[in-house]
Formats: C-alpha cells, structure tokens, sequence
C-alpha cells in the first residue's frame, strides 16, 4: 500500500513487527531489564552505562530507518554509522564486566548480538544506499 508521499507502508502488524519489533523493541527491552536488574547500591551513572546498549541499537536502527525516509542514505553516513554500532559493542562488553546483578542477565547479550547484526546488514543498506 502506497501513501501519498510514495512511501510503502506496512498493511499488516507481521510486517510491523519483523521490521521494528526485533531491531528496536528487543535491544531496548534488554537494556531495561539491565537497567532494572543493577542493584541500586550501583551508582544511577553506572546503571545507565551498563544499560545503554541495548537503546543504542535501537536508536542505530531508526536513525539509519529515519535516513532513508528521507531519501538522505549517503556512502558518507557509513562510518558514523558503524562507529555507533562498534559504539554499542564496546558499551555491551562494559555491562558484561561491570553489572553486578544476577549474571543469566547476560544471556539477553544474545539477543542483542542478533539485532546488532540485523542492524548492521539492514540498517547499512539503508544509510548507504546501498541494497542487494
């Protein structure tokens, strides 16, 4: 289905949900259970770092989701692009060596590795331009 702005919009919430619920509504739902987890003797600073990585991911995704709306997708937005995405790396290995909550937390690291993944491979298409 095509709006007036020649922009495809999902007609049903399977669509919705494979493009939006996995690359954002995952990472961000781990970043609360990291953020809910922390024992509050852990500094607010601290609990937020150790919870940022998750919502990194999701902010990666539709800012590049964003770009490309805007017909904006550019070669020139690749690295920004990855240095968030190495970003969100970095701040994954700073939770795993800093949470100090129950540690099968940690286990929802896998499903932050997945939508980083589709992230990269989905959102890098997008920001660049750049398709299959």
């Amino acid at each position: 289905m095509t709006h007036d702005l020649g922009v495809m919009l999902p007609y049903n919430i399977g669509s919705v949900l494979g493009w939006f619920g996995a690359p954002v509504l995952l990472p961000a739902a781990v970043s609360v259970v990291y953020f809910w987890q922390s024992p509050p003797v852990q500094s607010l600073r601290d609990r937020l770092l150790i919870s940022a990585h998750g919502v990194l991911i999701s902010v990666s995704y539709l800012g590049a989701m964003f770009v490309g709306a805007r017909h904006a997708s550019s070669e020139l937005l690749a690295a920004p692009f990855v240095l968030l995405l190495v970003l969100a790396i970095a701040l994954m290995q700073l939770a795993i060596r800093r949470f100090r909550g129950p540690r099968r937390v940690h286990l929802l690291q896998i499903v932050n590795v997945v939508c980083l993944g589709w992230t990269f491979f989905i959102g890098g298409m997008v920001i660049t331009g750049e398709g299959l």
